[in-house]
C-alpha cells in the first residue's frame, strides 16, 4: 500500500474516509495531525 501524506502539514497520520466515483480514482482522506480533509487522485 502506498503511503499518503497530508498536503497541508505533511504528516502521514491520515485516515481514509471514502473512495469516490465508479473508477475509485478519487479518494477522500482526513488528516489526524491538522484536522484537514483532502482528496487524492490516483
Amino acid at each position: 500500500m502506498r503511503s499518503v501524506t497530508c498536503p497541508f502539514c505533511e504528516t502521514d497520520d491520515v485516515r481514509l474516509e471514502q473512495q469516490v466515483g465508479s473508477a475509485l480514482c478519487r479518494t477522500l482522506y482526513y488528516c489526524q495531525g491538522c484536522g484537514e480533509p483532502f482528496e487524492e487522485f490516483g
